[in-house]
């Protein structure tokens, strides 16, 4: 191998697919060298610290950004938030009528997220005089696309009960 040739990386997404389909999309977003920056997990509960309160804010302000969007269900972790996101079922917009709205992506929606995350983070360490992290994120995320109901109830019930089974994870490490 040529040592100038950069390393190719594992493409994630499915080929071809528009990731801007009206359905069900699970994401897993995790933190950069698997750091435990969100919280701390006791008793099968999840505890957010400062950094975690911020990403749940701003998941859930998701929705205001992004019209067509439900995210009902996800769950941050000390190192890693795993959500459904529903792009384009709204009972309140009538797709007929309105045909100027566009899906966003998931991607769009994953980077927003992120990067308001990272913002309002360091916002916070300005105010606060700390020293923030360099790096928040992992480059990329997992996605996986739900294909009926029994998938998103196996998933939904995965998210629900992952502080539960922390123990058992592999990235629960110090």
């Amino acid at each position: 191998m040529n040592t100038n040739e950069l390393p190719k990386r594992n493409i994630l997404r499915l080929e071809g697919f528009d990731y801007s389909t009206s359905g069900a999309y699970y994401v897993t977003m995790c933190t950069h060298q698997k750091q435990h920056l969100f919280g701390r997990i006791a008793d099968g509960k999840m505890y957010l610290n400062a950094l975690g309160k911020i990403a749940n804010q701003e998941w859930l302000k998701l929705k205001d950004r992004f019209t067509k969007i439900n995210i009902d269900v996800y769950q941050i972790m000390p190192n890693h938030i795993h959500a459904i996101v529903a792009i384009g079922i709204d009972d309140d917009i009538d797709l007929e009528s309105d045909k100027t709205i566009t899906n966003p992506k998931v991607t769009e929606i994953v980077c927003a997220f992120k990067s308001l995350v990272t913002r309002h983070y360091k916002q916070y360490c300005r105010e606060n005089n700390i020293v923030p992290i360099p790096k928040l994120w992992q480059r990329s995320y997992y996605d996986h696309i739900i294909r009926n109901e029994d998938d998103l109830r196996a998933v939904a019930d995965y998210i629900r009960f992952n502080p539960i089974n922390w123990e058992l994870d592999k990235y629960n490490r110090p």
